[in-house]
């Protein structure tokens, strides 16, 4: 009879065990996430959760509800965006050094004259185990899965993880994102 795991395999026949397994639901609550970073004060980045991207922007994006929107205040000039405490509710790990992360989100982004440098697309990056992502372009008006998986831990345990802006194009006054069905897993 075959048996199914739970866990990543690693050479060595080594099984590493899923202790955290977090998808996100916007559709009531933000889920303890904010502002991370932002500007002048947290306040100018309103977080709110269900909302639907087709309604507030039209055209080709998502028709659907259970979105965080996050909508800027203030023109941005340092790396900024939403943050979440990795060591509280609804997340709790206490990650140690050798965890194994994935994580994935997808997001909407508002019109290009929003953003400083727009010229195409907008550069997204997350940071989570004290490693970065790889960063992701992203073409407003469109939505964009990202993913991030075997992301080795080292060092001590970072108290958030980031979805942030932080290559040349900086999010104006009235820059919106979305995102959704972001999904955190980490394997010990």
């Amino acid at each position: 009879m075959l048996g199914l795991s739970s866990g990543l395999h690693y050479g060595g026949g080594k099984t590493q065990e899923l202790i955290i397994n977090y998808t996100s639901d916007f559709s009531s609550t933000i889920q303890s996430w904010e502002a991370y970073s932002v500007e002048d004060s947290a306040s100018d980045l309103t977080i709110t959760a269900n909302a639907n991207p087709y309604t507030d922007l039209g055209g080709s994006t998502p028709n659907s509800s259970g979105w965080l929107k996050c909508v800027y205040g203030v023109e941005q000039t340092n790396a900024s965006g939403v943050k979440i405490d990795t060591n509280d509710s609804p997340i709790s790990v206490n990650s140690t050094t050798g965890d194994i992360w994935e994580f994935s989100f997808d997001i909407v982004l508002n019109a290009g004259s929003n953003w400083t440098n727009f010229s195409s697309n907008i550069d997204v990056s997350y940071q989570a185990a004290n490693t970065g992502g790889p960063n992701t372009n992203v073409d407003p008006l469109t939505a964009t899965t990202f993913t991030a998986t075997d992301k080795v831990q080292t060092g001590s345990a970072p108290d958030e993880l980031k979805i942030k802006f932080s290559g040349t194009q900086k999010p104006k006054a009235g820059a919106v994102f979305y995102i959704k069905n972001v999904t955190i897993k980490v394997f010990r």
